[in-house]
């Protein structure tokens, strides 16, 4: 037997786990969304059956996220000792988790401020191994955008939506999708 492979298997299959948690904390997420939807066109007499469904729903939501971020964590420390805290499937799962920490952080400035930081951490990394305006380097950038868009720090989204955006179309075109979803995220603003 491989020990070595076996363990990263393990930490793989951990890492894809992770994941699911986070995908279905984003569904719940997203029932909340059409719950409060159906309040407002209903009205005040489901008000308080939709409002204790969505209390619900969030609890799911806050536990999905936590098993994800556990997990993450868990991959995140055991990859920083092997294969290397530069070594790309570290990286990803430090992205992996800097997303868990973006859905998390609604109203809490510590755990933005975790995600900013795996995030900038992220970017440096990706940048490095691939280039300024390799699609791996710009979809975190977009990541680290998003972030701030979240956080209320429009200013520093502008600015990384904006280096998003002026790298896609230099090195994919203007009419690429994801150029146009770059677009797209600027014109939120």
């Amino acid at each position: 037997r491989d020990s070595k492979n076996e363990e990263k298997v393990t930490l793989d299959a951990m890492c894809d786990l992770a994941m699911v948690h986070y995908a279905k904390g984003d569904v719940k997420k997203k029932k909340i969304s059409e719950g409060m939807q159906t309040l407002n066109a209903v009205g005040d007499a489901l008000a308080n059956i939709t409002f204790t469904k969505g209390l619900q729903d969030s609890f799911t939501e806050v536990e999905g996220y936590k098993k994800a971020e556990t997990l993450l964590q868990f991959v995140v420390n055991k990859r920083k000792l092997k294969p290397g805290p530069d070594a790309l499937e570290t990286i990803i799962t430090v992205h992996n988790l800097a997303k868990v920490y973006t859905e998390q952080g609604a109203h809490d400035s510590k755990i933005y401020k975790k995600a900013s930081t795996n995030l900038t951490e992220c970017v440096q990394k990706y940048t490095n191994l691939y280039g300024e305006g390799h699609p791996v380097t710009l979809n975190c950038v977009n990541d680290l955008a998003l972030l701030y868009f979240k956080s209320g720090d429009y200013e520093k989204a502008e600015q990384y939506f904006d280096q998003c955006l002026e790298q896609r179309e230099i090195k994919l075109g203007e009419a690429h999708p994801d150029t146009l979803k770059a677009k797209n995220n600027l014109a939120m603003l």
